[in-house]
């Protein structure tokens, strides 16, 4: 029941998280969203890495602030990663683009928990295997900064006046 309830905090904390990341990469990152989805990543991240350091004894409410967390940030970047389909395709191309992103997506919420079990066999310590997905969600955040500042170079070279 408590496992369930924190699910459903990251659930509804990610759908007030989901408005607050459009906003913000409507309003202050129109131009290069590779930006907040960076942002959104670099704060699952955190996250995660505070779930490995809790003690199996820790506090509810510090759990429930840890999934808070993880709501607003990682339950919440697929809002601004379907923006930014938009962004790179073109409108021609949005609909195959998203399509394609919500399958990818789909396919890595079935077979993500899986692949996390066997993990979790393989080295038999749960901060281990949740510090190995973390480790690649780390990853994706430094491959999203360099996406940002390759768009922006790219926007900078296109339109000089720009800055």
């Amino acid at each position: 029941l408590f496992a369930g309830t924190l699910f459903g905090l990251i659930q509804l904390s990610a759908m007030g998280g989901r408005i607050f990341w459009g906003y913000v990469a409507d309003r202050y990152f129109s131009k290069n969203r590779w930006w907040p989805l960076a942002a959104t990543n670099l704060l699952a991240v955190g996250a995660f890495a505070l779930l490995i350091s809790l003690d199996p004894g820790s506090r509810w409410w510090v759990l429930a602030a840890v999934m808070i967390l993880i709501g607003i940030s990682g339950g919440s970047s697929w809002v601004v990663l379907s923006t930014l389909v938009g962004d790179v395709v073109g409108i021609a191309s949005i609909s195959m683009a998203s399509a394609t992103i919500f399958f990818s997506t789909n396919i890595a919420d079935v077979f993500g928990p899986i692949i996390f079990s066997r993990v979790h066999q393989e080295v038999g310590n749960y901060q281990t295997a949740v510090g190995l997905f973390t480790s690649l969600a780390a990853l994706t955040t430094l491959i999203f900064i360099g996406m940002a500042l390759r768009w922006q170079r790219r926007k900078s070279l296109t339109n000089p006046s720009s800055g």
